[in-house]
């Protein structure tokens, strides 16, 4: 009875969660998307000063800047940025500040505020504006270079060319440099930094949800152990799982049962210097591995496995298509009923105006009859002269 109940549980919010997709679609006629609004990642930094030390790296000058571009001090901000864009810097600067205030108190300590930040206006000038020496990915639209404090941003999607949400981008790389100068630049493992910066830039995608979904089903979960020994690079595969395994074991350090201020004390941890596994253990009280296990408890309760029993994930999507296919139709039918509503309502103003009836013929004089008359007889024989008198017509010798 009880495993029946766990069962129903489980899979009943992600059938209610795949039905409001579809009924999204159905009355709303919205579409969905399940991207990531932007990619962000760390690129291999250069040797750190003196770890431990607190010494702040200044950052070394951009390789090249291309022209039109900006420099200005805002705060305790360093800002490069494209002329331009002046305006998004104005909206930039004032989330920074609350970005990095609410930074410090996730992670319970002083946070130097020092930054530089970099916008390039695309990921070419990105790519310019960075340190010399440094080859950024060619999928990023953010990159920190922690032990530097500074972040570089992109006005533009690689490849594809869209509006990255710089706010969220920028919120993400400012935690890298958070929790870097928090731990006071003590070795820190890439899916902990990852996630933490994944939570703070409130970054909520369809996608990660479906991978680690199916990570789960499938059993392909990555020990953390692996992950933390070498983090997977590249944009797809094996990473985009680590990515969402990272992003969902964090947030699970930062809430639920164990509440920020175990995280704090994590944090106070390895600031002193502690290795990770005796870090976690005098702040949450239990080895890593068994925070670990009871976060895999949590994800197949979270996700079940009811879609294995109706016949497999594709069953899933393949649902949710069908469900969009019939809010489309839907939403066509209700576009034309809505066209036809709109002809029956204008009909009345196009409708042909009914035209006046035609003026009576004038009426007839006797200089009419006379010149009908001599018309006709010109008709006949036209190089003979006659004239008309008195109603007859008579021939000019």
């Amino acid at each position: 009875m009880g495993s029946r109940g766990t069962w129903r549980s489980s899979w009943r919010p992600w059938l209610l969660l795949v039905l409001a997709v579809g009924l999204g679609f159905l009355f709303a006629g919205r579409e969905l998307l399940g991207r990531d609004d932007a990619t962000a990642v760390e690129p291999p930094l250069a040797p750190a000063a003196t770890a431990g030390t607190g010494a702040l790296r200044s950052p070394p000058p951009p390789a090249y800047v291309p022209s039109g571009y900006a420099r200005e001090q805002r705060g305790t901000a360093r800002w490069l940025y494209p002329s331009a864009a002046e305006g998004e810097i104005d909206k930039l600067e004032p989330l920074r500040k609350r970005t990095w205030n609410r930074l410090a108190n996730d992670l319970g300590v002083y946070l130097p505020p020092d930054i530089d930040i970099r916008v390039g206006v695309n990921p070419e000038h990105m790519q310019q504006i960075a340190p010399a020496g440094y080859r950024l990915p060619a999928y990023a639209t953010g990159v920190a270079f922690p032990d530097e404090g500074l972040v570089l941003l992109s006005m533009a999607e690689p490849q594809q060319w869209m509006r990255p949400n710089l706010g969220q981008v920028l919120a993400h790389e400012l935690a890298h440099v958070a929790l870097h100068r928090a731990v006071d630049g003590n070795a820190v493992p890439r899916w902990l930094t990852e996630g933490f910066a994944i939570h703070e830039a409130d970054e909520r995608s369809l996608a990660r949800v479906r991978t680690l979904w199916e990570g789960t089903l499938r059993g392909d979960l990555m020990d953390l152990s692996r992950l933390s020994a070498s983090f997977p690079d590249g944009h797809h595969g094996e990473v985009d799982l680590a990515y969402a395994q990272a992003a969902d074991l964090v947030g699970t350090m930062l809430g639920g049962e164990f509440g920020p201020n175990r995280f704090r004390g994590l944090v106070t941890q390895l600031r002193a210097g502690t290795p990770l596994e005796e870090a976690v253990l005098a702040a949450y009280g239990m080895p890593l591995e068994r925070i670990e296990q009871r976060w895999r408890t949590q994800l197949a309760q979270r996700f079940g496995r009811w879609p294995t029993v109706l016949g497999g994930l594709t069953f899933v999507w393949a649902l949710a298509a069908i469900l969009l296919v019939v809010g489309y139709v839907r939403v066509r039918r209700r576009q034309h009923k809505t066209l036809e509503r709109w002809a029956i309502e204008e009909a009345p103003r196009l409708a042909p105006v009914s035209q006046p009836p035609p003026p009576p013929p004038p009426q007839r004089t006797p200089a009419d009859d006379v010149l009908d008359a001599w018309g006709e007889r010109q008709h006949r024989d036209p190089g003979v002269p006659t004239i008309v008198h008195e109603g007859r017509s008579y021939t000019l010798h």
